[in-house]
C-alpha cells in the first residue's frame, strides 16, 4: 500500500515533517523516544525556553535607520521600516514574524522568508516578506560556490528560488551555509526529559506506586485469571483507585512497596530542566525555577539574559537584514537595529537617577528622557545642559547677557581670579565645592556599604561555631574587598580632588600641573579604603567582646542595619562618612598643592557659629607647610578644663566627627 494514500482523505498538504513522523525517519534517542521538533515542544523545559526566547525577541522593536554625517535618524519613509516595525505581510504582525524567526532557529536551526521585490531593479523595493516552513526548503552549495534554494510549493512541486528572493537566517552552522538543528543534536537530553515525564505520568496514574498482587488459595484456570485481573482493573484502576476492595473466593491482596530511590525521578526531571535551559542559554528563573534566585540577584540575572541569551539572536537578525533585505546602494545608507532599552530598564528609582545624571552631565536632554518613559515632549526640553566646570571662557564675549557673569565665574571653573579676591571668598568657594560633592560621596559609600551589609548578614545568619570563625572571615573579607572598595572610592575622589587642586593653585596664582599629584590621589584612595574596612572590623569585633553569645547575632545584625539605614540617634554611615571625607580630602589636597607651589605656612580656621571648644583652641594656629598642626598623642584642653586626646598626627582638619574647619595659605 502506498503510504501517501493515508493523506488522500485529508485536505492537509503533506510536509516532510508529516512523512518523517509517519515512517520514523527521526532516529530514536537512547531513551527509546524519537525526538522530532514537534515532539520536543511537548517537553515543558523546551517549550518554556523556546517561548521565552521567541516572545522576548518578538517584543523588541526592530527599527530601520538612515545614517547621516554625524547622526542616525529613524527611516520612517523607507518602506522596509514599516515591514519590520509593524507588519511584514497581510497575515502577520512584526511580533509574529520575529517570534517565528526565533522559533524556527530554536527548533530547526534555520529561518527562511520569501522576499517579494517590486519595481525596476535600480529602484525596486520590498512589498512583503512571507515566512517559509524550514522543512519545505532545501539548501545546497553549487559548483561555483553559490547557494541554491529549492522550495516545495503549495502544489507539492519543488522550485528553485533566486537567492535575492530568500531571507535566510541560520543558527550554529557546521558547513557555513545551513544551520544545525539544536533538537537533533540534543535529542538525548530532550528524549530523557520526555521519558522522565512519561514515567512520572504512569507512576502517578498508579497512585505513585506499582500495582500489587492478588494471591489465590489454589491454582486458577487461565480464564479465571483473566476474568479476575480485568475485573480488578476495571473496579480499582486509574482514577478509581483508593476505593474499598471486595475480595472473594479466598483472594488476598499483597502490596509491593517502592523504595525512596525509585521515587527520585523528580531529581532527574530537575536536572534535565537545568540541562535544557543551558542548551538554550536561558536563566532558570525565566522558566519558572526560582531555587537559585533571590531578590538581590534576579534583576542582575535579567540583565544577563538580555546581554548573553538574546544578544546573539539580536546581532544575527540585524546583520541578516543588511545581507538580504537591502540592496547594495541601500547598505551604504540604511541599517536595522533592535531597541533593547525596554528590556534593560531597571526600577523607577534607578531609571530616574540615571536620567538625572545624564541630564546634569549633558548626555541626555529632558525630552529624550521623557521619550524613554513614553511621555510627550515639553517646551524647552530639547536643550542640553553643560556642566559649568567644563565651560571654556574666551573673555567678555562669553558673558551671559542676562546676568553679566561668565561661565568660568563658578566655584568649579578654572578662570577664577583668586589673586584679586579675599581669603574669605576663597574659603567660600571651597565650601560650595564641599557641599556640592557631599551627596555624591554619600551615594558611592552607600553602594559599598549595601554590598558589605549583604555579605556580613549572610555570614552572621549562618551557624557561627566560634567567635574566631566570624572574626577570621571578617578580616579575610575586607582583605579581599580592599581593591574593589578602593576602585569605587577612587572615581569620585579623583574628580573632587582635581577641582580642589584648581581652586588651591588659583588661590596662589600657580600653574595647573604639579608633580606627583596622581600618585598622591592613588595613595589617598588606598588609605580611605583601608581605614573604612579597618573601622568596620574594629566595630564588629568590639561588639563581639562586649556581648554574650546568645545575643551576638542580634547585636551584630543591629549594627549592620544601623550602618545601612541609620537610627534615631545616629545618621547613616554613608552620610556621616561623606561629611567627614569632603573636609579631609579638601584640606589634604589643598595642603599638598600649596606645598608643591612653594607656600611656606598654613593657617587653621574654624567655620560656623557652633564651633566646638577644641576647634576653638586651634583657630588661627599657623604652622610650616610641612609641619603637623597637632602631634600624635597631644591633648587639646577646652576652656572648661575638658580634654581631647589626639590619636595620630593631624596635618589638617578634621580632628573629630562633624568638624568643618579649613586651612588656608599663611
Amino acid at each position: 500500500m502506498n503510504f501517501l494514500n493515508l493523506f488522500k482523505k485529508s485536505q492537509k498538504r503533506v510536509t516532510s515533517q508529516d512523512l518523517a513522523d509517519l515512517i520514523g525517519s527521526y532516529p530514536e534517542s537512547n531513551s527509546g523516544i524519537a525526538v522530532t521538533p514537534l515532539k520536543a515542544m511537548q517537553a515543558n523545559a523546551v517549550f518554556s525556553c523556546v517561548r521565552v526566547l521567541s516572545e522576548s525577541i518578538g517584543q523588541i522593536p526592530l527599527k530601520v535607520y538612515k545614517t547621516g554625517e554625524n547622526s542616525k535618524d529613524v527611516a520612517k519613509d523607507f518602506n522596509l521600516y514599516n515591514l519590520l516595525r509593524w507588519q511584514p505581510n497581510e497575515f502577520q504582525t512584526a511580533f509574529d514574524l520575529k517570534s517565528f524567526i526565533v522559533l524556527c532557529l530554536c527548533l530547526r536551526g534555520n529561518f527562511y522568508g520569501y522576499i517579494n521585490w517590486v519595481g525596476k531593479k535600480e529602484d525596486r523595493k520590498i512589498s512583503e516578506i512571507l515566512p517559509l516552513h524550514p522543512d519545505n526548503v532545501e539548501v545546497e552549495q553549487s559548483k561555483d560556490w553559490g547557494i541554491i534554494y529549492r522550495v516545495k510549493t503549495g502544489t507539492n512541486k519543488t522550485e528553485v528560488i533566486k537567492n535575492e528572493n530568500i531571507w535566510h537566517i541560520k543558527g550554529l552552522s557546521l558547513d557555513g551555509f545551513t544551520g544545525i538543528s539544536p533538537i537533533e543534536y540534543q535529542k538525548e537530553s530532550i528524549g530523557l526529559s520526555l521519558a522522565t515525564e512519561k514515567h512520572g505520568s504512569n507512576l502517578f496514574k498508579r497512585g505513585a506506586r506499582p500495582s500489587g498482587t492478588l494471591e489465590a488459595p489454589a491454582e486458577l484456570s487461565e480464564g479465571a485469571r483473566e476474568r479476575i485481573i480485568n475485573g480488578w482493573n476495571k473496579a480499582h484502576g486509574g482514577d478509581k483507585q483508593g476505593g474499598t476492595a471486595v475480595l472473594e473466593e479466598g483472594l488476598k491482596y499483597n502490596t509491593i512497596s517502592m523504595s525512596n530511590e525509585d521515587a527520585q525521578f523528580l531529581e532527574t526531571r530537575k536536572y534535565q530542566r537545568s540541562e535544557i535551559a543551558g542548551m538554550f542559554r536561558v536563566p532558570l528563573h525565566m522558566i519558572g525555577d526560582l531555587e537559585k534566585s533571590s531578590f538581590s540577584n534576579i534583576e542582575h540575572q535579567g540583565l544577563e539574559f538580555v546581554k548573553y541569551s538574546l544578544g546573539g539572536w539580536i546581532v544575527n537578525i540585524e546583520l541578516s537584514v543588511r545581507k538580504d533585505l537591502l540592496t547594495s546602494d541601500q547598505k551604504k545608507t540604511y541599517f536595522a537595529e533592535f531597541l533593547v532599552d525596554a528590556l534593560e530598564r531597571g526600577d523607577i528609582d534607578s531609571r530616574y537617577k540615571a536620567y538625572s545624571a545624564g541630564i546634569e552631565k549633558g548626555i541626555l536632554s529632558p525630552n529624550e528622557c521623557r521619550q524613554r518613559e513614553n511621555l510627550n515632549p515639553r517646551e524647552g526640553g530639547d536643550e542640553y545642559l553643560r556642566p559649568m566646570n567644563m565651560e571654556v571662557s574666551d573673555g567678555e564675549d562669553d558673558k551671559d547677557p542676562g546676568t553679566g557673569s561668565r561661565p568660568g565665574d563658578s566655584v568649579f571653573g578654572k578662570n577664577l581670579d583668586f589673586t584679586a579676591q579675599t581669603k574669605a571668598d576663597s574659603i567660600n568657594s571651597r565650601n560650595q565645592l564641599r557641599a556640592g560633592y557631599k551627596k555624591s560621596f554619600a551615594q558611592v559609600m552607600q553602594k559599598i556599604i549595601t554590598k558589605d551589609a549583604w555579605q556580613i548578614r549572610a555570614n552572621i545568619n549562618k551557624d557561627i561555631k566560634t567567635r574566631s570563625d566570624f572574626s577570621s572571615w571578617l578580616k579575610t573579607y575586607y582583605e579581599n574587598a580592599q581593591a574593589d572598595i578602593q576602585k569605587e572610592i577612587f572615581k569620585i575622589l579623583k574628580n573632587y580632588a582635581l577641582l580642589v587642586k584648581t581652586l588651591a593653585l588659583n588661590d596662589v596664582d600657580f600653574g595647573d600641573e604639579i608633580e606627583g599629584f596622581d600618585d598622591f590621589i592613588n595613595l589617598r584612595a588606598e588609605s580611605v579604603a583601608f581605614n573604612y574596612g579597618k573601622s568596620n572590623i574594629n566595630q564588629l569585633l568590639a561588639l563581639m567582646q562586649e556581648n554574650e553569645s546568645d545575643d551576638l547575632k542580634a547585636v551584630l545584625l543591629a549594627r549592620v542595619d544601623e550602618w545601612e539605614k541609620g537610627s534615631d540617634t545616629r545618621e547613616k554611615k554613608a552620610d556621616s562618612w561623606a561629611a567627614d571625607e569632603v573636609v579631609k580630602t579638601d584640606n589634604a589636597v589643598a595642603r599638598f598643592c600649596w606645598a608643591a607651589a612653594g607656600v611656606v605656612a598654613l593657617i587653621w580656621r574654624t567655620q560656623g557659629r557652633d564651633v566646638c571648644p577644641f576647634c576653638k583652641q586651634m583657630n588661627g594656629k599657623t604652622v610650616g607647610v610641612k609641619e603637623p598642626f597637632i602631634a600624635s598623642g597631644s591633648e587639646l584642653v577646652a576652656d572648661d578644663g575638658s580634654g581631647m586626646k589626639i590619636r595620630g598626627v593631624k596635618n589638617h582638619p578634621p580632628i573629630h566627627k562633624g568638624c568643618n574647619c579649613i586651612i588656608i595659605p599663611g
